[in-house]
């Protein structure tokens, strides 16, 4: 008997350790291209200036479209990420013009929900270049990002970032 309670404990350990840890829920992405040649995504690199000095292509920016958003918006392109996401603060700068965005972040669902109670962008759709990234439950950095003012549609938004998992 006490052998099958260690067990079920054990097993029960195990899972709630694994789904407090994991984020493969948020690194489903489906991605297509659009074009029947392979093609490099454009990007644009940026400066910054850290500890009161100029520094040179310190991160390099993509241009997207996001389904539902008028805005051209950009991603960082960051391999030191392991989840591609949108910024919850700059998504926040959005909700005045296009309400329907709110709907979309939502908490995550998942069996274990008092551990895994990160939030979600609910069907993602990113087009860069000639691909399109898709994702039903896509990370998002809660509390994180700026809010900006939106003047027009043609200003371009910073708005996530683009990390391993879609490569």
């Amino acid at each position: 008997m006490k052998i099958l309670g260690l067990t079920i404990f054990a097993i029960i350990t195990f899972c709630g350790i694994s789904f407090l840890n994991d984020k493969s829920s948020f690194s489903n992405w489906e991605i297509r291209n659009t074009s029947q040649t392979i093609s490099w995504a454009k990007f644009e690199w940026t400066n910054e200036e850290l500890g009161g000095k100029h520094f040179e292509k310190t991160a390099m920016f993509i241009p997207c479209k996001i389904d539902g958003i008028a805005n051209p918006v950009t991603f960082q392109f960051d391999l030191g990420s392991d989840l591609t996401g949108v910024y919850e603060n700059t998504c926040k700068s959005f909700y005045k013009q296009t309400p329907e965005l709110e709907q979309k972040i939502k908490r995550f669902k998942s069996v274990f929900q008092f551990w895994n109670n990160k939030k979600c962008f609910k069907n993602l759709s990113i087009q860069f270049g000639n691909y399109s990234a898709s994702n039903k439950n896509a990370f998002v950095f809660e509390d994180y990002g700026d809010k900006v003012e939106i003047k027009n549609a043609k200003d371009t938004i910073h708005i996530g970032t683009i990390g391993a998992d879609i490569f």
